[in-house]
């Protein structure tokens, strides 16, 4: 896996804005610090060090960058350390990220900030490379889908009066009314020629546009419920109302459909056993505008409990 290609591709979600020069300045820090490892095992050993150093500016870069995209504030006078205890202090760290960010800093960046006479071995420096990647890499997916919810936010509100009627609806019915109505939307996030899916930007773009058109639900991502023998799951949307809620599951189009479809049913009906939850959709948006949006509804009883599944997905353009 390529780990800088991964991070560049993701990057252009943020070409236009502000945020972009600085994401390449991050990674630009991470390129190096592998050209410094290369080269210390080489018999430059004195470079793992400076592997550290150079990891310790991307992660203070890539909280910084991440500051502004969280907060919608620039970063004007505050120091890293500024940046880091708002950014852990106000909760705007998943707990993902936020597990990375504590593993990081208390590995090698406490460490190397406040001992001038350590040294770092090879494998260290190797781990810190491992480590920051693995940081920056979920970090910008937080951003990214921060970013897209805001873009969306704005955009759906111009035809927020359209789907008001979908209120009415029972909740169900309007879920899955909005979710369609959003197919719309999916093919304005793909760039370039080649079809691409970066679920951080779709998930943050649905994010918005439920939020602009339906002020009335409440909507949880990636909230944990845990099973047991430590295990937890995280489904990608979990949409309340009153007393009512729908589980939603996100799967990228461009995977094969037909599979995707089956493994995404199974991973819904787990879901929704493990919260109890009856109501659930598997979402796999339309990836092109001419694309024709399928609705299929099932219903099954488990435990003496009946559970309804619909499955929305791009058919054939």
């Amino acid at each position: 896996m390529d780990l800088s290609k991964l991070i560049k591709d993701k990057s252009k979600v943020f070409e236009g804005t502000s945020n972009y020069l600085g994401i390449e300045c991050v990674l630009n820090h991470i390129e190096i610090a592998e050209k410094h490892l290369s080269n210390g095992q080489g018999g430059e050993d004195y470079l793992f060090d400076d592997v550290v150093y150079r990891t310790n500016q991307a992660f203070e870069g890539a909280l910084k960058e991440a500051y502004v995209v969280l907060t919608g504030e620039a970063a004007g006078r505050k120091t890293p350390n500024d940046i880091e205890k708002y950014l852990e202090t106000n909760n705007l760290l998943k707990e993902r990220v936020l597990e990375l960010f504590s593993n990081y800093r208390k590995e090698w960046r406490n460490k190397s900030t406040h001992d001038y006479k350590l040294y770092f071995s090879e494998q260290e420096a190797f781990l810190a490379i491992v480590n920051i990647y693995a940081f920056f890499n979920i970090l910008l997916d937080q951003m990214i889908g921060k970013h897209a919810k805001d873009k969306e936010e704005k955009e759906a509100k111009l035809f927020a009066d359209k789907l008001k009627a979908s209120s009415e609806m029972g909740f169900y019915e309007q879920v899955i009314f909005l979710l369609t109505s959003y197919c719309q939307e999916t093919p304005k996030i793909q760039r370039g020629h080649a079809p691409r899916f970066l679920e951080a930007e779709v998930m943050g773009s649905l994010h918005g546009f439920l939020s602009a058109v339906a002020p009335d639900i409440t909507i949880f991502s990636d909230q944990i419920i845990r099973i047991g023998n430590g295990r937890v799951l995280r489904p990608d949307l979990i949409l309340e109302k009153g007393d009512e809620k729908v589980i939603v599951e996100l799967k990228s189009p461009i995977m094969n459909p037909s599979a995707i479809r089956v493994s995404g049913r199974e991973q819904l009906y787990t879901y929704m056993s493990a919260a109890s939850i009856n109501h659930g959709i598997l979402f796999i948006p339309a990836l092109s505008e001419g694309q024709e949006v399928v609705i299929t509804k099932t219903e099954r009883e488990v435990a003496d409990v009946q559970q309804f599944i619909t499955e929305i997905y791009g058919g054939k353009a």
